[in-house]
C-alpha cells in the first residue's frame, strides 16, 4: 500500500514537471522568436542608417558644388551689373554732353547695354535656380539627419532590449536544464517505485495463493 501510494505521488509529480517543461519550452521558443525579430529589425535599421549616411554625404557634396557654382554666378552677376552700370553712365554722359556725332559707336554701346542686360537677367535666373536647389538640398540633408537621429535612437533602444532578452533567455535555459534534470531524476524514481510495486503485487498474489491452499485452522493455529 505504501509503495502504491508513493508511485501514484511520483506519477503526479512527473506529470506536473512534464507540464511545466512543456510550458517553459514554449516560453523559451517565444523568447527565441522575439530575439530573432529584434536582431532582424536591428540589422534592417543598420542598413537603413548606412544608406542615410551615404545619402547625407552625397547631398553634402552636391550642396557644396552648387554653392561654389552659386558663388561663381554671383560674381559674374556683379561684374555684369558693374559693366551694365558703366555702359549706362557712358550713354547718359553722351546724351548730356550732346555728342551724338558717332551713330555707329552709339549703336554699339546700346547693343552692349542690351547684351549686358540680357546676361544679367540670365544670371539672375540661374542664381535663383541655384539658390532654390541649394535650399532643397539643405532641407533634404536636414530631413536625412533627423531620420538618422531617429534610427540611432531606435537602434539604441533595440540594443538595450536585445541585452534584456538575451539575459532572460539565458536564465530560462538554465531553469529549463534544471527542470529536465529534475524530471529525469523523478522519472527514474517513478520507474523504481513501479517496479517495486509490481514485486509487491506478485508477492501478495503468492501469499494469497498460499493462504487458499492451507487449511484455515492451520493458519489460525
Amino acid at each position: 500500500k505504501s509503495s502504491g501510494g508513493s508511485s501514484v505521488h511520483s506519477q503526479v509529480s512527473v506529470a506536473c514537471l512534464q507540464d511545466k517543461l512543456v510550458q517553459m519550452e514554449e516560453n523559451n521558443y517565444s523568447t527565441h522568436e522575439e530575439l530573432q525579430a529584434t536582431l532582424q529589425e536591428l540589422t534592417d535599421l543598420q542598413h537603413q542608417l548606412e544608406e542615410l549616411q551615404s545619402e547625407n554625404r552625397t547631398l553634402a557634396g552636391e550642396k557644396s558644388l552648387l554653392y561654389e557654382s552659386l558663388c561663381e554666378q554671383t560674381e559674374k552677376l556683379e561684374a555684369c551689373r558693374s559693366q551694365l552700370e558703366s555702359t549706362r553712365q557712358l550713354l547718359l554722359h553722351k546724351e548730356d554732353s550732346g555728342s551724338m556725332d558717332n551713330p555707329e559707336r552709339e549703336k554699339k554701346l546700346i547693343d552692349v547695354l542690351k547684351s549686358a542686360q540680357e546676361e544679367r537677367d540670365r544670371l539672375e535666373g540661374k542664381g535663383a535656380e541655384l539658390t532654390a536647389t541649394v535650399d532643397e538640398l539643405r532641407a533634404a540633408a536636414e530631413a536625412a539627419s533627423r531620420e538618422m537621429i531617429l534610427v540611432q535612437e531606435r537602434m539604441a533602444f533595440l540594443e538595450r532590449t536585445l541585452h534584456t532578452v538575451r539575459m532572460e533567455k539565458e536564465h530560462a535555459e538554465r531553469e529549463l536544464n534544471d527542470l529536465k534534470n529534475d524530471l529525469s531524476c523523478k522519472s527514474m524514481e517513478l520507474s523504481r517505485l513501479l517496479t517495486l510495486n509490481e514485486n509487491f503485487k506478485t508477492k501478495l498474489e503468492e501469499l494469497e495463493a498460499a493462504r487458499d491452499a492451507v487449511d484455515k485452522t492451520e493458519i489460525e493455529a
